[in-house]
């Protein structure tokens, strides 16, 4: 199994969020989320908190891409414009610094029309354990 299908079986946290990947490389993912109602706050606009979580899962997919688990010890994100109800979200995570121990990323989530939506910064923390599955697409 390869981390994209690892990361989008059924029942996984991805796909209760609704989130599915469309690229898996070193150091780089691409991931997309369809707003839907369960994503909407109180105010009828995508919550923040499905932000974060498409941003945190798209980073991690690419922080892990070198199989060994990275767990995020610090991330900051930044809203910059609202996500709409039935609007497909595009998240590009990049390994900005490889390292052994602790690596850094960031990710862009874009609105259909190209806009930026909110941008993530963050670090994680490499283990010695090895992912579970036998490469990345």
């Amino acid at each position: 199994m390869t981390l994209k299908e690892y990361l989008s079986q059924p029942g996984t946290f991805p796909d209760h969020c609704g989130i599915e990947f469309s690229l898996i490389e070193e150091g780089h993912a691409i991931a997309y989320m369809k707003v839907k109602e369960a994503h909407i706050n109180a105010v009828g606009l995508c919550h923040g908190g499905a932000l974060f979580t498409l941003c945190d899962q798209t980073m991690a997919a690419a922080l892990n891409s070198h199989q060994s688990v990275a767990l995020t010890i610090q991330s900051s994100i930044t809203y910059h414009q609202p996500a709409h109800l039935g609007e497909m979200l595009k998240a590009e995570a990049v390994e900005n610094f490889h390292h052994h121990k602790i690596p850094a990323g960031e990710v862009r989530v874009y609105g259909e029309d190209g806009r930026l939506v909110c941008s993530m910064t963050g670090i994680s923390y490499h283990k010695r354990e090895q992912i579970e599955c036998d490469g990345l697409m």
